[in-house]
């Protein structure tokens, strides 16, 4: 998959799909007035995080206590 979109140095957007440049995370984002949802499949890990949350930008923080709390 080709970025068609580079936001700095590390992550970019192509195919509707969010990356690391590095290739070790791809993600699927949604957001909207009271809710946001995050899908992310790290590559090395082969492990997909998905989180819905009932507040606009909620997922953050649950997508980092997830990752903090499971072996990698």
């Amino acid at each position: 998959m080709e970025t068609q979109h580079a936001f700095d140095q590390t992550s970019g957007y192509g195919c509707g799909l969010y990356k690391e440049l590095d290739d070790s995370r791809f993600s699927i984002l949604g957001r909207d007035a009271g809710m946001g949802c995050d899908s992310l499949y790290y590559m090395k890990e082969a492990l997909v995080v998905n989180v819905m949350c009932n507040r606009s930008e909620g997922q953050d923080r649950m997508i980092r206590l997830v990752l903090e709390n499971i072996e990698r």
